[in-house]
């Protein structure tokens, strides 16, 4: 009998310990859609809030890798509702890579600290780092499951995208040379790293200036440059561009599309050559344009310096307060997203704004506007 007490004793303290975990925190987990298609944009949710309210605590989650998918962080919201009261936003960004069901899995870990502990860390730490000291409890979480439509052809993206090219020239000379940029904008899934395949008996350089390329809950959104230079001694032609895509959010299958191009390459008469060898013409070893030259070099490096020694001094002070006049002159969120993509685009720094400003456009929202724009000026200023 009393051992059968026992028993039952146990069992209930093991129960109510299970109960008390449990309620460590609740989490809600969803996706924004329960059926996508392969490398479809799939934005994932996952909610926690705080339970137990005697302690101080704070949310961890990372997704379990997978070959069926590739999985993005997007961002995480804190709320401190009240004392010992704190909720956390996790959001994610899921590509599926293969079709059927997926199944997409997490760590969630709850860590708790007590006021004493927090107040003692604050308190010691100066010179040595004095961490928290916090108690992990890792929660069993539910894994998200996912049904993944096939595509019914092959493509090279998926997402909305546009391209287009542009050409400097169709006719060069034996030394001169060939610019073509190709233009590739959208938003999705895309790995696109080369246009053209390599031409034959052709000379050419290449390089991708990644203007924009940053995760976005429908997905990347991306703008590259592919900038090709070829230079050759006859004729040669360079292909057309066919990239096959399909778009989620329209349901249907397209081309993108760049026209091929002849470059006729005129030869040089030897005649006007100085040599019988095809080569530039020499020139005199010092020459007084070098000379000029090498002078105007100098004074741009003298005064350079001396600026640089001045930039921080109050003249180059009210020098940048009267920089950026363009940027101080929009009106609109439109006109000014529109300038930092066309003209300030280079700096990595503006990108979280220039996605406020297009939300602000997609919701005809202009509040918070003139904020943005001081934030963007005092970024500008101090880089």
């Amino acid at each position: 009998m009393k051992k059968s007490l026992g028993r039952i004793f146990l069992i209930f303290l093991l129960l109510t310990s299970s109960l008390l975990a449990k309620e460590l925190a609740t989490y809600e987990l969803s996706a924004d859609k329960s059926s996508a298609y392969v490398k479809e944009a799939i934005e994932i949710t996952f909610k926690a809030y705080q339970k137990d309210h005697s302690h101080v605590m704070f949310f961890f989650l990372e997704p379990k890798k997978s070959s069926d998918y590739k999985i993005e962080f997007l961002t995480k919201e804190i709320d401190d509702h009240s004392y010992h009261n704190s909720s956390a936003v996790f959001k994610f960004v899921l590509f599926p890579l293969k079709n059927g069901t997926i199944q997409v899995d997490f760590d969630f870990v709850v860590k708790t600290a007590s006021d004493k502990a927090v107040a003692k860390a604050y308190v010691e730490d100066h010179d040595d780092s004095v961490g928290i000291d916090l108690h992990a409890t890792h929660i069993s979480i539910r894994p998200l499951r996912l049904q993944i439509k096939p595509l019914q052809h092959d493509v090279d993206i998926v997402g909305d995208f546009t391209l287009q090219s542009k050409i400097d020239t169709t006719t060069i000379d034996q030394y001169g040379s060939v610019n073509l940029h190709y233009f590739f904008r959208g938003t999705g899934y895309a790995k696109l790293e080369r246009i053209l395949p390599k031409i034959d008996d052709v000379t050419t350089f290449f390089d991708i200036n990644t203007v924009r390329n940053h995760l976005t809950n429908k997905g990347y959104a991306i703008q590259k440059e592919f900038i090709y230079a070829f230079s050759a001694k006859k004729d040669f032609d360079i292909p057309k561009v066919t990239l096959k895509a399909f778009s989620p959010t329209k349901r249907a299958y397209y081309t993108l599309q760049a026209p091929s191009y002849h470059i006729k390459v005129k030869k040089i008469d030897p005649s006007t050559l100085l040599d019988s060898v095809e080569s530039p013409n020499e020139e005199p070893l010092i020459s007084f344009e070098l000379l000029k030259e090498l002078f105007i070099y100098i004074v741009i490096f003298v005064l350079g310096y001396f600026t640089a020694m001045l930039k921080n001094s109050r003249f180059d002070f009210k020098n940048k307060k009267r920089e950026f006049k363009d940027i101080k002159s929009t009106q609109t969120p439109k006109e000014l997203v529109m300038l930092l993509i066309g003209k300030y685009s280079q700096n990595q720094e503006l990108t979280s704004y220039i996605d406020e400003l297009e939300r602000m456009i997609q919701n005809k929202d202009t509040k918070g506007f003139e904020k943005v724009k001081k934030e963007v000026l005092k970024r500008l200023e101090s880089l």
